[in-house]
């Protein structure tokens, strides 16, 4: 397991360090936290995992 910091950009940023197996896995790890944290009246937001 790798730990890859996850970036959530809309109106605000969520930043937040994720242990995943790969890249994918980390990318899904951070939409299921985008789901969760972003109001559903924010329409776009943008996902980048480093």
């Amino acid at each position: 397991m790798e730990e890859y910091t996850v970036t959530i950009e809309y109106h605000g940023v969520i930043e937040q360090t994720v242990t995943a197996e790969n890249e994918e896995d980390a990318m899904s790890q951070a939409e299921d936290i985008a789901m969760m944290e972003i109001p559903l009246e924010v329409g776009e937001y943008t996902i980048s995992v480093d």
